[in-house]
């Protein structure tokens, strides 16, 4: 073969050797190359108008008249040269330079000997060497070469744990067919990027057997790498039982107990849901024959925090409070319903909801709002810490609320946290991983469910689009039904099982009870005129429906109640006839939040943080000439201490029960 030699630099373009030329010809005329050669010329030089480059466009080869072109100007091969290496020609620019040995300009990889991927996700690696010929790649996954993976990035779409291992490239260069030349990259070590166990199938949360029985516990979780089990009677663990599944032969009554599985691997870990094991002492009545158990008396506490200090805002959770709270009251349950309330609050609303519960009662007990669960599950206030700050002491923990309203001694209580349930990062907040929490020990009865809208190690999630949060928005559905609660639990399990892709997987409703009997929710009351009383002192509102305002007489009907007919924290006073009128109101309350609404004639006067004053609420409201602002009426109202300021939510309370 005969080998043509390369140009001297100071050669002009069209002074070129006739087989360089035509070769030169192709290339720049293949797939319009000689578009970017125009292009940097204009970029270094400003060469060529618009009109030359139509002419370039009109010619069976524009190539050939840019090179004659340039040439006429005295552009010279190294001229020619840096052009097309700015614009990366390099199999044009082979024809005008010696060839040069290739070398790796950059490598795969940066220091590090693992590079980890989630699950799911794209892996994308670069390898980019630079040559006279232009060099090619080939990637290989250990020794096994990827026979469509020929460019400088690797790109493998979904990995999984089947793409997991070491990755390199080999570049090669091909010297006028005499010499190949190869050089190889570094080599690195993808993985999938280790996630802690989620548990999407816990083991059921009761069951009853006869003696001999086979009782079988099964727990299946996900995670990377594959989780190991470890199964716990009590706080005892079972030795040789690391499968998910525990099966216990031959029942007898020292069987009975709470079973859980403990889940773990290097990401991390999580305690299954526990599992009461108990023996059946005589034949069960039938289901329809069995009668309905009768609460005392039927009491909710529904708190929700959405607008934090120093953590981002939610959008969904008074509209979940306010949702749960319409659909309780309907099937009889004295409601108290709270909003943005802080850790003393929190404490303190627990305290009156004890006071509130009486023995033999039903209680029921739903947090919503952001929270995190290290050993045990925590609620935060609206005054929590930001995100690397927040101790375990700054908030509500679950276990404490439990402690407190089983020393009441209800026949049911039911807790429903809807909050996020993530291990706090060590990198991110590594005081809560060193604190020395404090322990809430209560005695278990069977008169606990325990229900978290999702499980360990997962979110909570709300949609921007929608009303109220994914756990609620399921829930509503199947609130009110006159079902064994433990059957309408499973219904919003399943129904959240068939969610759309961005939730199926990344919320898991999860379920924890002590119970034996069939509770519902509709079960009847036989009243407590304590309770009564109680509670009608906390919806105390004055008794107002018209007013007249000084000086002028003007009169308007008067509404006054809680905020969305719902929140015992919040106020609303609706005030008609008020379109023609700017209204100015004071208070002399700081704590209090004042906003100001209109609807068609009617003024909405809403006062939030009602659980912060200590004093009777007096309300100032001026009517003013929207175009002088001069003063015209005015009207105070003396609003005493409505709703849950009569709780004294305020008050520095260390213990939530009195003695």
């Amino acid at each position: 073969m005969v080998t043509t030699k390369v140009p001297h630099p100071d050669v002009i373009v069209t002074d070129l050797e006739f087989e360089i030329t035509r070769n030169l010809i192709a290339m720049l005329d293949n797939n319009d190359s000689w578009k970017l050669v125009v292009e940097g010329f204009n970029r270094h030089y400003s060469l060529f108008s618009k009109s030359d480059i139509r002419i370039f466009q009109s010619k069976s080869s524009p190539s050939e008249v840019l090179l004659n072109e340039i040439g006429n100007r005295c552009c010279t091969v190294g001229v020619l040269c840096d052009i097309l290496l700015h614009c990366q020609l390099y199999d044009a620019l082979s024809l005008l330079r010696e060839p040069e040995r290739v070398i790796i300009t950059q490598q795969p990889c940066d220091s590090e000997d693992t590079k980890y991927i989630p699950e799911g996700t794209d892996l994308r690696l670069e390898c980019r060497a630079f040559g006279l010929p232009p060099p090619k790649y080939v990637w290989f996954q250990g020794n096994e070469e990827l026979r469509d993976q020929t460019s400088s990035v690797l790109f493998i779409r979904d990995f999984s744990v089947q793409h997991e291992g070491e990755y390199y490239c080999c570049v090669t260069q091909d010297i006028d067919d005499r010499e190949l030349c190869q050089v190889y990259s570094h080599r690195v070590n993808v993985e999938l990027l280790p996630l802690p166990p989620t548990i999407h199938e816990q083991p059921v949360p009761c069951v009853l057997f006869k003696e001999g029985d086979v009782v079988t516990l099964s727990c299946i979780a996900t995670g990377h790498p594959e989780p190991q089990y470890e199964w716990f009677k009590e706080n005892f663990r079972l030795p040789g039982e690391e499968s998910n599944t525990l099966s216990i032969t031959g029942v007898t009554a020292s069987s009975e107990g709470s079973y859980r599985c403990y889940v773990h691997n290097i990401a991390g870990a999580v305690w299954s849901n526990q599992s009461n094991i108990s023996m059946i002492l005589s034949n069960p009545c039938d289901e329809e024959s069995r009668p309905r158990i009768i609460a005392t008396e039927k009491v909710a506490l529904l708190i929700g925090n959405d607008t934090y200090t120093d953590l981002s805002d939610l959008n969904t959770p008074s509209n979940d409070v306010a949702t749960i709270a319409s659909i309780l009251k309907d099937i009889g349950f004295k409601v108290i319903a709270l909003r943005n309330l802080t850790l003393g609050e929190m404490r303190n609303a627990v305290r009156e909801f004890c006071q509130l519960l009486p023995q033999d009662g039903y209680g029921f007990f739903y947090f919503v709002g952001h929270g995190f669960e290290i050993q045990d599950k925590f609620m935060l206030p609206v005054d929590a810490p930001g995100a690397s700050k927040y101790r375990r002491c700054n908030s509500l923990c679950e276990k404490e609320v439990i402690r407190d309203v089983l020393e009441v001694k209800p026949r049911l209580f039911f807790i429903l946290l809807d909050m996020c349930l993530k291990v706090p990062d060590r990198n991110d907040n590594p005081g809560i991983h060193e604190e020395l929490p404090d322990v809430f020990l209560y005695t278990a009865q069977r008169n606990l469910i325990q229900q978290y809208a999702t499980t360990s190690n997962l979110g909570a999630y709300e949609r921007p689009t929608e009303v109220n949060g994914i756990y609620v928005n399921h829930l509503k559905k199947h609130l009110a039904k006159d079902i064994p609660i433990l059957n309408m639990l499973k219904m919003v399990q399943k129904e959240i099982a068939n969610e759309s892709a961005d939730a199926v997987d990344k919320q898991v409703p999860l379920t924890s009870l002590t119970v034996v009997n069939d509770f519902y929710l509709t079960d009847p009351v036989t009243g407590h005129p304590e309770t009564e009383a109680r509670f009608q002192k906390l919806m105390a509102l004055p008794a107002l429906d018209t007013i007249v305002f000084d000086n002028i007489g003007w009169k308007s009907f008067v509404k006054i109640q809680p905020h969305r007919n719902c929140f015992h924290n919040s106020l609303d006073i609706y005030i008609t006839n008020m379109a023609r009128w700017a209204v100015v109101c004071r208070m002399a309350c700081e704590k209090l939040q004042l906003k100001l609404n209109r609807e068609d004639d009617n003024l909405i006067i809403t006062i939030h943080n009602l659980q912060k004053t200590k004093l009777p609420i007096v309300l100032s409201v001026t009517l003013k000439h929207p175009e002088t602002a001069k003063e015209i009426g005015s009207y105070t109202f003396d609003l005493a201490q409505p709703l849950i300021t009569q709780a004294h939510l305020w008050f520095n309370c260390s213990r939530l029960i009195n003695a």
